[in-house]
């Protein structure tokens, strides 16, 4: 019971929100299925872990184990746990490389989870003072950088990143909070705003495409939520965005069979990019 009681939950959902991070490649319907049962074994994890501080709840719990009374609600919630974490482990094993950096993306990754300061030079050749790296994102099969400067969030690819000095000063991580609570939750890619509130939108896919669409499909974008299927097998699916450019590269990957529903303003926006586009043409 010590174990269940010590269980750090905050890395639980971190490896969780490692494994959404694997959006962006192949993934089987029976392990989608898995991590859709790592959330709930989260969120089991985390009722759990409210009630840990009454030590009459922890009394009941371990009499409960040593007596085998498994149709204890206490007991399924610590059992269910364990079995998630050991299948999460063989999946995280099998998409490892999927998480795999450049020795650049390894050093970047030190100086994060050290909260140092550093120095930056980009491919410009111009070096950026007294960063403070917060975070990293692949998008896309590319690896981004988040970092902030002169208090504004700023991100760049790791591949025009040219050199790094880093710093032995360290800056405190209250600082960056709300920074690294947008991108765990809002970053999609590199067109995301900070500070500007997100807009939703509905789109529709036709049913000849709409199996990449279903339910135990991949996550397209972080926001990404099934909506419903249609009764001629279409389906509705959802994303929310700050510009229209986060969203927009996603709809023209499959025109004409996936439509914009709502809202009138993005579709005017695509409208606008597809007449400037034939206007090229011609």
């Amino acid at each position: 019971m010590e174990k269940s009681k010590n269980l750090n939950y905050k890395c639980f959902l971190y490896i969780i929100h490692e494994f959404q991070r694997a959006k962006d490649k192949t993934i089987s319907a029976d392990n989608i299925k898995i991590l859709e049962k790592c959330k709930q074994s989260s969120r089991n994890i985390k009722t759990l872990f409210s009630k840990m501080e009454d030590e009459k709840f922890i009394e009941k719990v371990d009499k409960n184990i040593k007596v085998g009374r498994s149709n204890k609600v206490e007991y399924r919630l610590i059992e269910d746990a364990i079995t998630t974490i050991n299948e999460m482990e063989n999946v995280l094993k099998e998409y490892s490389s999927l998480f795999s950096l450049s020795e650049r993306g390894n050093e970047i990754s030190t100086i994060i989870k050290n909260n140092y300061f550093c120095d930056i030079q980009f491919d410009n050749e111009v070096w950026i003072k007294d960063i403070k790296a917060i975070g990293l994102e692949s998008v896309n099969n590319n690896w981004w950088v988040l970092y902030i400067h002169e208090s504004k969030l700023e991100y760049s690819l790791i591949n025009n990143i040219i050199d790094i000095e880093i710093k032995e000063k360290k800056f405190e991580e209250k600082s960056v909070e709300k920074y690294k609570e947008f991108q765990i939750n809002k970053f999609q890619n590199e067109f995301s705003l900070y500070g500007v509130e997100q807009r939703e939108a509905v789109l529709l896919a036709e049913p000849s495409i709409s199996k990449y669409f279903d339910e135990n499909m991949e996550i397209l974008m972080k926001s990404h939520k099934f909506k419903n299927k249609e009764k001629d097998g279409s389906i509705k699916i959802t994303v929310k965005y700050t510009q229209a450019k986060e969203v927009l590269p996603l709809i023209k990957q499959w025109l004409p069979y996936l439509t914009i529903l709502e809202p009138e303003e993005l579709k005017d926006e695509l409208k606008k990019d597809l007449i400037d586009m034939f206007e090229k043409l011609n």
